[in-house]
């Protein structure tokens, strides 16, 4: 297997100061996990989103809804006759904790589209209309979507319509969303949601052009980025109450914070930067060109680059715990966007031809063969191609190729 870049850089240096940095090799060292496979109440596909720190999943699942045409963008329908169909809804779910070989999901409740987020501990989930706030297997509705910002340019949006959706229960901290506000000549700016009414704060971006935000900690902080005034180029930032720290100043590249950890270890996506001007008819152009994205781990330690476990395959980062144990994919290089690298989204495989990856201590293993070395046995030819998260006990929530093709989403619960 290869070994973990470790390249020390005096922002990340700083970064150790104050901070209880776990030790990567203390935590998860199961003696082997469970599969369980996550069914809905059908045949038709299944969306976890997110571990709770009790092993149950949070996600999505179809219902049978009833018999006719679908008219909702959360409907699909299987074919009856004459036109009609059997309607499934999509709904919030949870999948409850065990480790039988298979569980099906549980409607957290009877209004509300398909689950967009939640928080790490499982109490408060994020679906159209609103807030919930879930109680074992039920969820109830908090607060409406539409919310307030306060502060310069007060603008009234609708709640995770233009950023990313991240939930946090602790404190009074509910989320995170980017605005892009035309009146800021194109500028984003990254908020928290806070307090019982849910009213929008902007977080510090002053000498920069734009921010935005990524996700909140269970410690509330936020891990994000701003863009520097002149050349646009993203940097990795991570606010804490009042206070921002850019973790990357490093000419030449880009960079992202992604997630951020209790322990402050900041799961980041770095890239390289080029700075392009053309001048038309005139007018002088700017663009910043990103290339070779790269997942990485800034800790005490410095920077540690989450590496394929095969020589020259690109990376795909999902998810860190406590512990600063990393999963996602891994496989040959393909950047999905048109649009080019970006280090905002940090997708640079396919999950066609990708394999779920686990990084442990500075190094990549892939998951199937890790979890084969712990005892599991997988059907015969499965294999796993994808791992969405990973909670602080080190069970995972994964996808599984059958060798017929057929995917199916599964939990491994790790046994300590």
């Amino acid at each position: 297997m290869p070994r973990h870049l470790c390249r020390m850089h005096p922002v990340a240096a700083a970064l150790a100061v104050g901070l209880a940095v776990a030790s990567l090799g203390s935590a998860q060292a199961q003696s082997s996990y469970t599969l369980t496979t996550l069914k809905s109440s059908n045949s038709l596909s299944v969306t976890p989103l997110r571990l709770d720190p009790q092993n149950n999943a949070l996600g999505n699942a179809y219902y049978y809804s009833s018999i006719g045409v679908p008219i909702y963008s959360n409907q699909v329908s299987v074919p009856l006759f004459g036109g009609l169909a059997m309607i499934y809804t999509e709904a919030m779910s949870i999948w409850p904790a065990g480790t039988t070989s298979t569980v099906t999901a549980k409607r957290l409740a009877s209004d509300g589209f398909g689950m967009l987020a939640a928080s790490p501990d499982g109490r408060l989930v994020y679906a159209v209309p609103g807030l919930y706030g879930v109680s074992g297997s039920a969820a109830k509705l908090q607060t409406m979507s539409r919310f307030n910002m306060v502060g310069s340019n007060s603008v009234s949006v609708v709640y995770g319509s233009m950023g990313t959706r991240s939930l946090s229960s602790a404190g009074t901290l509910s989320s995170t969303v980017t605005l892009s506000d035309a009146n800021l000549d194109g500028a984003e700016r990254a908020a928290v949601w806070e307090g019982p009414n849910l009213v929008g704060r902007f977080l510090d971006q002053s000498g920069y052009r734009s921010s935005l935000a990524h996700s909140i900690a269970d410690n509330e902080a936020v891990a994000g980025a701003v863009a520097e005034s002149t050349t646009g180029i993203w940097r990795a930032v991570v606010w804490s109450g009042s206070t921002r720290r850019v973790l990357d100043q490093q000419a030449g590249r880009g960079s992202v914070a992604r997630q951020v950890n209790s322990a402050g270890q900041v799961l980041a996506c770095m890239a390289d930067a080029v700075v392009k001007t053309s001048v038309v008819e005139g007018t002088t152009y700017t663009a910043t060109l990103y290339s070779r994205l790269r997942p990485v781990v800034i800790d005490g330690a410095g920077e540690r680059e989450v590496l394929a476990p095969t020589s020259g395959q690109a990376v795909t980062a999902w998810a860190m715990n406590a512990s600063g144990v990393v999963v996602g994919r891994a496989g040959p290089y393909h950047n999905p966007y048109a649009g080019g690298d970006t280090p905002r989204t940090c997708i640079n495989t396919d999950d066609t031809t990708s394999r779920a990856l686990i990084w442990r201590d500075g190094v990549s293993s892939d998951l199937t063969t890790w979890v084969a070395s712990k005892g599991v046995k997988l059907p015969s030819g499965a294999v796993l191609t994808d791992a969405y998260d990973i909670n602080d006990q080190g069970s995972i929530l994964a996808v599984m190729r059958a060798s017929n093709g057929v995917l199916s989403k599964v939990r491994l619960t790790a046994k300590p």
